[in-house]
């Protein structure tokens, strides 16, 4: 039997609402981000999310950015089409030998990560 609230190979799902929640602005992590495009994900990154995230991503990834920040501090929930987008904005960062950078991720996120093995292809910066 499976507990309530965790979901099978995709990771735990809360549903509880975080009382206090805002977005923050984003703490620099290097010196200069002029390169970076910095975006912050949703609190869950399933299939109605995915694609919004990718086009938003190819939108905004003009000549002037390399790598891509991700901001995932409230990110709770991911799905295998959350997991696609991620794969998807490492390949845009990486055409122009940039780098995806997970910030922040939830502990049930970077379960997901490590079972599918992601985690060693994407940077993850710890919160």
């Amino acid at each position: 039997m499976i507990p309530p609230g965790l979901i099978p190979v995709f990771g735990l799902r809360t549903d509880r609402i975080t009382e206090n929640f805002h977005l923050n602005p984003l703490t620099p992590i290097m010196k200069s981000q002029e390169n970076v495009l910095v975006l912050t994900a949703p609190s869950e990154l399933t299939a109605n999310d995915a694609s919004s995230l990718r086009d938003k991503a190819k939108t905004r990834f003009t000549e002037n950015y390399t790598d891509i920040n991700l901001d995932c501090s409230h990110l709770g929930f991911i799905d295998s089409s959350g997991l696609g987008a991620l794969i998807s904005l490492q390949k845009l960062a990486a055409q122009r030998s940039g780098t995806l950078r997970l910030l922040k991720p939830q502990s049930a996120v970077i379960q997901i990560l490590e079972l599918t093995r992601l985690h060693r292809i994407f940077e993850i910066v710890p919160g």
